[in-house]
Formats: structure tokens, sequence, C-alpha cells
């Protein structure tokens, strides 16, 4: 009985638990919420698996580093420095072995590693509190939290970190009457691992070893017991100042993608601030209302039974709240010092505050003494079993919401995109050791992964970044065919003279430098193409009912004809829509607008609009503003742009091409032609 309590029990709940919540994800690409710092993380298992095991060159496949160059200065290799990479390595020796490259190796490593650490959470709850029920409420508490359940099987090794902690506590707290130097040096282990591996758990280890170090001290312990445990100590922290040293030789020598330096909060001010952004946009990922109300009815009812107990405290019970206070110091400093990096990345939480509070719930449960009786057992099982239903239907529908995306998401269009890049790079006959230029990455490592190819990832498409990467030893570019426009060729036009295609699948293009184009449409080989759709508008003659807000005039423009214009009092120019467009339907299209505009004065606010609504939802919208309008104000000029229209699936769809004059401006034009391929 005692081991279905104590073992079976906890390992079902946590188990079935974990299957339940991550099953459905176990083979996903990096994705969603911070799909770039998992895809990092990806990309160096796979560079292990590549490098032969070399655990001593941990690299990814990108070339230009974030640190210190923020990707602007090409390397020769993709080395890059890192917390000690243990987590990375070992699902990429599991891969090595099977031969089996896919996600759901490493997921699957990090959601047994965080079964683990439930386990002993169990054990070190029990081990306080006397109590099956209670000690399984804290495993449920600590294992539906959106942002543990998230991060569960992924790929940050902060979740085996929690785990290394966890275990390493126990066997410390298991081991305070004993004694034993071997159990000392096993907690030592595995916090010296999760220190390591994750830099902020180098708190607990310190704060841990600095107790111990004064309570043998003050209680006049064998100095024999004392020195082992200062040679432990000392030998843990010797190996992690070792590996800070070789990790600096890997920062200074190549570079990293990984943060190394602090990120506090510049003024008292900024501070507050950002703590609100943090509340507003995390606190309901942290923990939901239910984690929040638990949290107080245990603290309060423990509270109550230490009144009673007039705070009648053991040895075991003062040096763990000690332990708490001195950690939860420690992990404040820790988070005015990354305040910056809370905004947007929740999983600092788990690095830091996660544990504390999980510890303090432990400390408080330990208050709390119910008659051993078989009636209160069976109620409190009860109980628990009515609190696990809405704890874990919260955290599975967290699960799904965190993982909502739409047109918006540009990371999940990218995966989309090079989704099958590896086989399309290999017919045309490119090679595994050929490397890529990406001039439009959105995650560094997403792009280079998915076609299996070390490279170049541009992450701001400024021209002066763009001019720059086109100088560098590179043997191809690869492109996004739906970003082309909006993020390359607006912000550098020049790039089609200078890039040539060799390839293209729709979603991608391959490309080449070369001076073989003169212009855009030669680069996308229009020329060679009859539109499969064209209308166009003159102002000279009587336009369609697709056309409305049709204003004309002969007295304003410099031209003898009509033309048309932007009239101050209304907000929309000339619009054309139309929803039946069947060369939408089940392809994607280029879609090439070519008019002759002309501006008395600089344009301020005014935009040309192209958008796709099917179903009542947005599914296509790029603005083009016309401060960047080409020509000199008040001379007539050509301009030229381009669209990537997705395919439409159902017939209830608008398409949509007009003048957003949001700033109430006078602008002519003349000559509008709408061409689509």
């Amino acid at each position: 009985m005692q081991k279905i309590r104590d073992i079976i029990l906890p390992i079902l709940l946590i188990v079935t638990l974990g299957v339940f919540l991550q099953y459905k994800y176990l083979n996903e690409f990096p994705a969603h919420i911070h799909a770039w710092s998992q895809s990092d993380r990806y990309a160096l298992a796979l560079g292990f698996e590549r490098n032969n095991l070399n655990f001593f060159k941990p690299e990814t496949f990108v070339m230009n580093h974030q640190f210190p160059d923020d990707f602007k200065k090409p390397h020769t290799t993709s080395i890059t420095s890192v917390d000690f990479p243990i987590h990375d390595y070992i699902p990429a020796v599991i891969m090595k072995i099977s031969g089996n490259k896919s996600p759901f190796i490493f997921r699957l490593y990090i959601l047994l590693f965080s079964f683990l650490g439930l386990f002993f959470l169990y054990k070190l709850a029990f081990l306080f509190n006397k109590n099956g029920p209670l000690s399984l409420l804290i495993v449920l508490f600590a294992a539906t939290s959106p942002v543990y359940v998230y991060y569960q099987a992924g790929f940050i090794p902060t979740i085996p970190s929690i785990s290394c902690v966890i275990i390493g506590l126990y066997l410390y707290f298991s081991n305070t009457q004993q004694e034993k130097t071997s159990t000392y040096i096993y907690s030592l282990g595995f916090l010296t691992i999760a220190a390591l591996s994750r830099s902020t758990f180098l708190i607990p280890l310190v704060m841990l070893g600095f107790i111990d170090i004064v309570t043998s001290v003050f209680q006049k312990k064998e100095k024999k017991i004392l020195l082992k445990k200062c040679a432990a100590i000392g030998a843990s922290l010797m190996m992690l100042f070792a590996y800070f040293l070789y990790n600096g030789y890997l920062r200074d020598t190549y570079g990293s993608i990984f943060l190394n330096h602090l990120m506090p909060a510049s003024s008292y001010h900024e501070a507050k601030e950002l703590l609100q952004m943090i509340k507003d946009h995390w606190k309901w990922h942290y923990f939901p209302k239910l984690h929040y109300i638990l949290f107080a009815l245990v603290s309060i009812t423990a509270v109550i039974f230490m009144i009673k107990s007039r705070f009648k405290s053991s040895k075991v019970q003062i040096c763990f709240a000690g332990f708490i206070i001195v950690y939860l110091v420690g992990i404040l400093l820790f988070v005015v010092m990354m305040l910056k990096q809370f905004v947007a990345h929740d999983y600092y939480f788990l690095d830091s505050l996660f544990i504390p509070i999980i510890l303090t719930l432990i400390l408080f449960s330990s208050y709390i003494q119910f008659p051993n009786k078989k009636m209160n057992l069976i109620l409190s099982f009860i109980v628990l079993f009515a609190i696990t239903i809405p704890l874990v239907m919260n955290s599975e529908k967290m699960q799904s919401s965190r993982r909502e995306t739409g047109d918006w998401d540009r990371v999940a269009k990218t995966i989309e995109n090079y989704k099958g890049s590896e086989k399309f790079l290999d017919s045309l006959q490119i090679s595994k050791t050929a490397k890529m230029l990406v001039i439009d990455a959105y995650a560094p490592n997403i792009p280079l992964i998915e076609m299996g190819r070390k490279g170049y990832a541009i992450m701001t498409t400024s021209r002066e970044n763009i001019s720059n990467a086109l100088t560098w030893d590179f043997n191809y570019i690869v492109i996004q065919n739906d970003f082309f426009i909006s993020d390359i060729y607006n912000q550098y036009p020049e790039i089609v003279t200078q890039i040539k295609k060799i390839g293209d699948n729709g979603k991608i293009s391959v490309c080449k430098l070369s001076s073989d184009n003169k212009n855009i449409s030669d680069f996308l080989e229009l020329n060679t193409q009859k539109p499969v759709f064209e209308k166009r508008i003159t102002f000279d003659s009587i336009p369609d009912t697709e056309w409305s807000n049709v204003t004309f005039t002969t007295e304003n423009g410099s031209k003898e004809n009509k033309c048309g214009y932007t009239d101050p009092k209304n907000e929309f120019g000339i619009t054309f829509k139309s929803n039946h467009l069947d060369c939408l339907k089940g392809t994607g299209r280029i879609l090439l607008l070519t008019a002759q505009l002309l501006a008395k004065k600089s344009v301020k606010d005014c935009e040309i609009i192209c958008s796709i609504n099917e179903e009542g939802k947005s599914k296509y919208y790029y603005s083009y503003p016309l401060k960047d309008i080409p020509g000199n104000t008040n001379e007539w000029s050509s301009l030229s742009l381009l669209f990537y229209l997705p395919a439409v699936s159902s017939k209830n769809y608008e398409f949509a091409l007009y003048f957003w004059n949001k700033g109430k401006e006078q602008v002519f034009y003349d000559d509008i032609t709408i061409k689509i391929y």
C-alpha cells in the first residue's frame, strides 16, 4: 500500500498528465512562442549530430552571430558559445544512434526529464508534509502551470535544469539527519549540472552551499565532514568556472547566438513600466486564477496551523525556510538585472521565480497536519480529483491558445515556406556544403535547418544590411516569395539587378549573383508571361462598376488629359473591388500595379492598400506608404508595385486595391493598371 502511495500513484499521475497535455505536439517543429530560441536549441542538437558529436565545438547552422555583431558580420564557421549544452548533446547522441533527426527525439527527452523532476518534487513535498494528497496537489500545481506545460516537451534547457535542482534539493534535505557524504555529493552534482546548463541555477547551488557551510560551523560539526563539504562545493564551483572560461573562449573566438550580458531597467520609472507590461502579458501564463486561489488557501491554512502550534518548527523546516529566503533574495537580484528580458521571454519565470514559489508551497504544506484517519484520506483524494479536472483542462486550453496562428504569424509562414526546401535544393543539385544567404529569416536557424545547409541569416532587411550581405562569401541567395516585395525589394530595389533566379518552387526562390536583369519584371520573368487578369483605368472614359471613389479633374494636374485624385474631404481614394477573380482560386499569384503619380507637396499619410478577405476574415493585407513615392514632388513619376497574393479556397471572398488617404492629402494619379500573373 505504501509503495502504491509513494511510487506508483505519483508516477501514474505525472505520466498520464504529461502524455495528455503533450502527445499532440511531440512531432512539432519549433514554432509559435519563442520559436527563435527553441529552434536555436534544436539546431545545436543537429549541429552535434553533424559534427560527429564533438561536445566542445557546439554549432548551429548560422554563420553570422547575434553577439557581438547583431548578425552584421560573417564568420567562417557556425560554432557558437553556449551554456554547458548537455541537454542538447544527449538528444544528438540518440539522433546519431537511431538515425532519426526529427524534433520528436528532442521533445521526448525533455518530457521524460520533466517526469523525473516532477516525481522528485512529490518526494520532496512528501518529505516535509507526510501527506500524499497534499504532495500530489503540489505536483499538480507545478505541472499545470501554462508556461511550464508549454516548455515541458520543448527544447530549452530550463525544464531539465528545474528537474536537476529539485532532485538535488530532495537529496540534500533527505540527508540532513544521516549526514551521508555520498548523498551530499550527489546533491551537489545535480545542482551543478543545473547551473552548468542554465546559469541562473547557479543561485540555488551557491545559496545552499553557503547555508550548509554556515550551519555546519555554528553546529560545530567535525572538521572532517566540514572539509569534505568544502571540497565538494569547491569542486563544483571549479567545474563551473572552468566551463565559464571555456565558454568565454568560444564567445571571443567564434561569437554567439545566445545572450550573455545583463539587461536591467535603465531607471526606476522604466522598471515600473516593465513590471506592468510583464504583469499584463504573462500573469495568466505563469499561473491561472485557480493556482493563485490554491496558493492563497494553502498559505492561509498553514498560518492557522502555525498559530495553533505556536509557530513550532523543526530544524529541517527552519533550514528549509532559511534556504528559500536566501534563494529568493538571489532570484530577486537576478530579476532586477534581467528585467528587460522578462517582458518578451516567459521562460525567464521558470528560470527564476518558479522554483521558489513551489518550495514556498511545500514549506506551507509542512505545517498542515490533518488527523491521520481513513475518512480524511478519502475526502482528500476526492477534493484532489475535483481540483485536478479544472487545473488540467485550463492548462490544455492554454496549450492550444499559445499555439494559435494566422496570417500575421511570420515565423509560422516561414516554417511553411521552407518546409521541404532541403529536397528542393537537392533537386537543383546544390551541394550540402553550399553556404546559403537567407535575407528574410525571421528566426535565424529555422530556414537553414529546413534547407539542411549552413549559411547566413539577415534578420533586419534594411537597405544597408541587404547591400552589405551581398558582398559576403556565400554560394546561393534564398528569399521567401511572400515577403520579397514588402521586406526586400521595397527596401532595396537595386537587388533585382544584382541577382538572378535559378529555381522557384512557389514558396521560396533560389538565386545567384548576376547582372543579367534590368528591372523587377526581368527578375520575376514577367516579360515572358501573359497576365491571367488585366484591368486599367485612364479617367478618360466611364469605368466599370468594380471601380469606386472615382474622382477626376483636368485643372490641377499638369497633364492635358483627365486624371484622378484623392479628395482631401474623403478618407478613401480610387478603389477596385472584386469577388469573382477566378485566377486567385487554388493558386497564389503575382499582382503588378503600375500608375503615374503626382504630388504637389510631400505626402505624409496616404497609402496604397491591397487586401483579400475570405469568410469574413483577413487573409492578406499589405500597405505601401506614398511617403516613399519615387521621383520629385510636383512632377509626374512612374510607380510599380508588386504583391504576392495567396490563393483563395472559398467563394466567399473579396479582393480590394485602394488608396487609403488617412491624412486627407491630395495626390493625383493616372494610367492605373492592374495585372495578375
